[in-house]
């Protein structure tokens, strides 16, 4: 008995696998099959200039006005790395085989379950129809309009398209890197602020000159790249409606130079009515009037004072080449040469370089507890004789100073002068500690021979 239910699974298995490789070619015998790798697509991405979908799960338009991809009719912004992926299938799409069919409608399509028409720079468009799973393998049926064809192709790209309408819309309000944007502007009813960006670096323009804080400005561009837009509430209204959505002077507004000569501004206004848990905005260069959360506008609308750099020196420790510090304890000077140790300029000492450290570490831990207007006579912050200085060098020509003055009234903190930025800082209590630091402070070891 044994040998019949071998010779009986074996004939069942034989006639499984004859009827899925049947099945999947729909066509007897080998002859018809092709290659694989088959190119079913070869349209380099950057001539595409629009799109048209038809999935069951979305039918709608986009189209790339000067770089960017938007729905038709609204003109919203589409969601550019879905984009992306579906271009990256226009330029390299293969097929395991090519079939040649005698029933389209056998594979799904014709009808097809989807489409997608790609539409060049010059007018020409390719359509991919797409159609029904393959039986194994987690594929495709797809053709190319006027090609007699039908390809075995992965399912990625149908997937991808076969998303909800909704999906396809950017999801973020206003998403510029940092390294794009030349200037940022900040209005509020409360206060008015500018930054300019050159080459990484930020710095206040307004109300006060000064450098801003890059941790802050990181913070701020993080916000506003998480600020989501919650609806899409219809066309923007024109400008005699305005101000009925409190947009007409904006409650608050965000205008970005960018670095490529374009200007954005991004304006906020009243909550909604219907829906107070959000509130309307609107881009300067898009058409359509937008619902986010008031408490992710709040994020984007910092007092300006709270983006100066709070830190009265700015180095990396590799770079600092010299260091002098004035004091009660009296002046000294220590400096390093590439590749060598600190040493003091005025005594033959050795200098141990985590002290050293430690010490640059300390001061450049500092953090400003606020500024002090600018005063005429100097002497008001008892910086017409200063009580102490400190002075790094880097490979700047210049050295960074923190000029010590007088202790403010309130407490143990003490007024600085901040060179070059020409400000007035209140340091903590531990700058104290910085001047009354002495050279022999640093030493490790007896004298050097």
């Amino acid at each position: 008995m044994r040998w019949k239910t071998t010779t009986v699974l074996l004939l069942v298995t034989v006639g499984l696998g004859a009827f899925i490789s049947l099945y999947e070619i729909k066509q007897p015998g080998t002859e018809e099959r092709k290659r694989k790798s088959i190119r079913v697509l070869d349209l380099p991405q950057e001539t595409i200039t629009a799109l048209e979908i038809d999935v069951p799960n979305a039918a709608l338009s986009l189209r790339n006005q000067d770089g960017v991809w938007r729905l038709e009719p609204d003109g919203a912004r589409a969601d550019a790395a879905m984009v992306r992926q579906i271009l990256s299938y226009s330029s390299g799409y293969t097929a395991e085989r090519a079939l040649e069919p005698e029933d389209l409608g056998a594979y799904g399509l014709e009808p097809p379950l989807g489409t997608i028409v790609f539409t060049a720079a010059d007018g020409l468009t390719t359509t991919l129809r797409i159609g029904e799973p393959t039986p194994v393998g987690g594929n495709r049926y797809a053709m190319v309009e006027g090609r007699p064809d039908v390809y075995i192709v992965t399912a990625g790209l149908f997937d991808l398209a076969n998303q909800d309408e909704e999906l396809y819309a950017d999801a973020f309000f206003f998403r510029p890197q940092r390294w794009e944007v030349a200037e940022l502007r900040i209005s509020t009813p409360e206060h008015e602020g500018v930054l300019t960006q050159e080459d990484g670096r930020w710095t206040l323009r307004e109300p006060v000159a000064d450098r801003a804080d890059q941790g802050a400005l990181s913070s701020l561009f993080n916000a506003l790249a998480q600020t989501a837009i919650q609806r899409r509430v219809g066309p923007k209204p024109d400008e005699a409606a305005l101000a009925e959505y409190g947009l007409a002077p904006p409650e608050a507004a965000l205008t970005a130079r960018l670095t490529d000569g374009r200007e954005v501004t991004v304006s906020f206004g009243r909550r909604l009515q219907t829906l107070p848990q959000f509130r309307y905005a609107m881009r300067s260069d898009e058409p359509l009037l937008y619902a986010v959360r008031p408490e992710d506008v709040e994020k984007l609308l910092p007092d300006p004072g709270a983006l100066r750099a709070k830190a009265p020196v700015e180095f990396f420790m590799a770079d600092v080449r010299r260091v002098s510090v004035t004091g009660p304890e009296g002046a000294w000077t220590m400096s390093r040469e590439e590749g060598a140790g600190w040493s003091s300029e005025s005594e033959d000492l050795v200098l141990d370089g985590l002290k050293v450290s430690k010490f640059l570490g300390t001061l450049a831990d500092l953090r400003a507890e606020g500024f002090a207007e600018d005063a005429v006579d100097s002497a008001v912050y008892g910086l017409d004789e200063p009580a102490g200085r400190i002075e790094i060098w880097t490979f700047e020509e210049v050295p960074q100073q923190v000029i010590v003055g007088a202790p403010v009234r309130e407490g143990p903190s003490r007024y600085a002068r901040l060179e070059p930025r020409g400000v007035t800082a209140i340091l903590p209590q531990q700058l104290e500690g910085l001047l009354y630091t002495r050279l022999s402070d640093f030493t490790s070891s007896q004298p050097s021979e």
